[in-house]
């Protein structure tokens, strides 16, 4: 059991990490099928279905952020 709130910093990472990605991507004007391959991919190692999430959460970002 990890102490409150030192628990969700993982979590905090990747998110901050997948709104970074995906507005740097956006920025650059990369279309959404190139960018999700790179957004948060540096998290890859540190989570175990990264393989399974990471793409549609990529993709939910992007379709979100490209419209601020």
């Amino acid at each position: 059991v990890a102490p409150w709130p030192q628990a969700l910093n993982d979590e905090r990472r990747y998110l901050t990490t997948l709104e970074q990605d995906t507005r740097r991507e956006i920025a650059a004007g990369t279309r959404l099928a190139d960018a999700v391959t790179r957004i948060a991919s540096s998290e890859q190692h540190r989570w175990q279905l990264f393989e399974d999430y990471n793409s549609r959460n990529a993709t939910t970002a992007f379709s979100e952020l490209e419209w601020e």
